[in-house]
């Protein structure tokens, strides 16, 4: 599927899935308003009752939406990991040989890759978007490897973090 097509698809299923949201809010909208109005008596108990899951259900939905978003973001960046193949990578050793950066090129994407260097073990990695098209710069610093990223200079801490490195076991 060309990228074209591929982005067409998610535009048009993030509006429908806005559309969806919406009418069910409407829909939520318009029964808290008659279950408040049914009577008078009591009226300000319901208003207030309504209120509290108005706001449960809008922390409930912001949470799964973020959680979802985490997850798709996740799946996509190890989608490209997996067609990963080392004809399509460079590697380069630290000063000390005491670790690796393996970065692969996947069209306009890159996939860094950093490893021990003694048991060739994975200890992080960063997948991020180039359009540049020229070779990865790799820094190795004192305590870091900085990799250009667009504009910016970004970090991986040597030795990495735990989170790094639990990313890094993750599929």
């Amino acid at each position: 599927m060309s990228t074209a097509a591929e982005g067409t698809g998610i535009a048009m299923l993030i509006a429908v899935a806005a559309l969806i949201i919406v009418c069910i809010a409407m829909v939520s909208m318009a029964r808290a308003v008659c279950f408040i109005v049914s009577s008078r008596d009591g009226r300000s108990q319901r208003a207030q009752q309504m209120i509290k899951v108005s706001l449960k259900r809008t922390v409930v939905g912001a949470v799964a939406t973020a959680v979802l978003v985490f997850a798709w973001s996740y799946w996509d960046c190890a989608r490209l990991r997996s067609l990963v193949r080392p004809a399509d990578c460079d590697s380069v050793q630290s000063a000390d040989g005491r670790y690796t950066a393996r970065s692969c090129y996947l069209g306009s994407e890159i996939i860094l890759q950093l490893y021990e260097g003694s048991s060739e073990r994975l200890v992080a990695e960063r997948t991020y978007g180039d359009h540049s098209h020229d070779p990865v710069r790799l820094y190795w610093k004192d305590g870091a490897l900085q990799y250009e990223d667009g504009d910016e200079l970004r970090t991986i801490t040597l030795p990495p973090s735990i989170y790094d490195r639990l990313l890094a076991k993750l599929p």
